[in-house]
């Protein structure tokens, strides 16, 4: 594991405290938008959120990233220094039709 991911992973972790650690209803089904890039580099949108799933994943988000039913990754305004929007949401309904 480089420097460079887990300066990152501790960065999603402080992120998480921030917010109270919350945490996912246990074995619910979720949906995970993301919203990205830090900067106008060339890049492809299905890169980006392998490396946030696990370090939510390693924080405690969730039990587990395979929970993840819908994905979203949109790219959005370029924020200066990088940013990240992550919204994690229970689903009510999953593909077997009944409520997790």
């Amino acid at each position: 594991m480089s420097e460079e991911w887990r300066n990152y992973r501790r960065a999603v972790i402080s992120c998480i405290q921030t917010y109270g650690q919350p945490k996912t209803p246990r074995g619910a089904r979720l949906a995970l938008l993301i919203v990205s890039p830090p900067n106008l580099r060339k890049r492809d949108l299905s890169n980006i959120p392998k490396a946030l799933e696990d370090a939510l994943t390693h924080a405690g988000g969730w039990a587990d990233d395979s929970l993840i039913d819908v994905l979203t990754v949109r790219r959005a305004p370029v924020h200066p220094g990088g940013q990240v929007v992550v919204q994690i949401m229970p689903l009510t309904e999953t593909l077997f039709g009944g409520v997790p």
